[in-house]
């Protein structure tokens, strides 16, 4: 996307009805300002920040308007992904996956691999991929130092860490990717729901590859003490749905009885992503049955934590709600 920065911030502050040195004010000088807004002068990072503070837009906002109010091929790519995964379009997201592997942007080809982990990390697709298609998204992760990553290394960790096979790497890369989100959360409250979402992640993925019960009660412990006082209700949505796919290799059927309260209430009040939460629990319902279980029996003396019910977490829901 080629951006035009001048004609953009002339566009936007139009519209708001701004005048130039209500923008420009301790920034740069008119001219220079005025020779900007017609693309005719570059200007600094710093400069280019202070405009976006003078004219209360965000700089993904930003990007929004430039594109003519629209997404870029990365984010509408990420964005179909999403929904075909909630909508429990699985079947899509492999030809998804092969259409985009190659494109010219690796941020796209990352997005791809994203979709073929996730058709191959769910149901009864599970374990039958190939690491061949996600060299790149592996020598990436590996090569890069975990305390300089940013969110978009953050947001990819949850898919490479469907790779990894040897518990005490994925360990250690756990705790490492968790002291970096920690870095982030003064930034927005998304960030917040986004590090909820890479434990409800990193507990499927302990599950699934029959890690040990050590590990999984050390991250289950952890995330109660960092997110159970949290006042946002999507962040508790999350940790609940965490504890009841670990609740259900505990004590099954009383598990299956809440997980079908808790579900049916997010239901009620059109839950967006509903699906995919429903899709991971008959995953982990699958996993139940795996030979490993079977053998070994149920995860038996497991700290049970306590977490907010179904009815707590909808009333929670309702005082956020306009």
């Amino acid at each position: 996307m080629t951006i035009n920065f001048g004609q953009t911030i002339r566009q936007i502050r139009l519209a708001k009805g701004i005048t130039q040195p209500e923008i420009y004010a301790g920034v740069m000088s008119r001219s220079f300002y005025s020779e900007f807004e017609h693309n005719r002068h570059h200007i600094r990072v710093d400069q280019f920040i202070a405009l976006l503070k003078n004219l209360n837009v965000d700089i993904s906002e930003f990007l929004f308007i430039a594109n003519h109010y629209d997404f870029d091929d990365e984010n509408e790519l990420t964005q179909l992904v999403n929904d075909l995964y909630n909508e429990r379009n699985i079947s899509a997201l492999l030809p998804l996956s092969e259409k985009y592997r190659h494109d010219r942007s690796r941020n796209i080809r990352f997005v791809a691999m994203r979709a073929y982990l996730l058709f191959y990390g769910t149901g009864n697709n599970q374990n039958l991929y190939s690491l061949e298609p996600l060299t790149e998204l592996i020598t990436f992760m590996r090569e890069t130092d975990v305390d300089g990553w940013t969110l978009f290394e953050l947001q990819l960790a949850d898919n490479y860490f469907m790779t990894i096979e040897n518990e005490n790497e994925f360990a250690k890369l756990f705790w490492a990717v968790d002291r970096q989100y920690l870095k982030f959360h003064a930034l927005d409250s998304k960030i917040i729901t986004q590090h909820a979402t890479h434990y409800f992640n990193t507990v499927q993925n302990i599950l699934l590859r029959h890690f040990s019960k050590t590990l999984l009660e050390q991250v289950m412990k952890h995330s109660q003490e960092l997110f159970q006082n949290d006042s946002n209700a999507e962040v508790q949505i999350t940790l609940k749905a965490t504890l009841l796919y670990t609740n259900l290799y505990i004590d099954y059927q009383n598990t299956q009885s809440e997980a079908y309260e808790f579900y049916r209430a997010l239901q009620t009040i059109n839950y967006p992503n509903i699906r995919s939460l429903l899709l991971v629990h008959q995953t982990q319902m699958n996993n139940i049955k795996h030979p490993f279980y079977n053998t070994h029996g149920q995860l038996t003396n497991f700290v049970n934590h306590p977490s907010k019910t179904a009815s707590e977490i909808l009333a929670q829901i309702k005082t956020e709600r306009p």
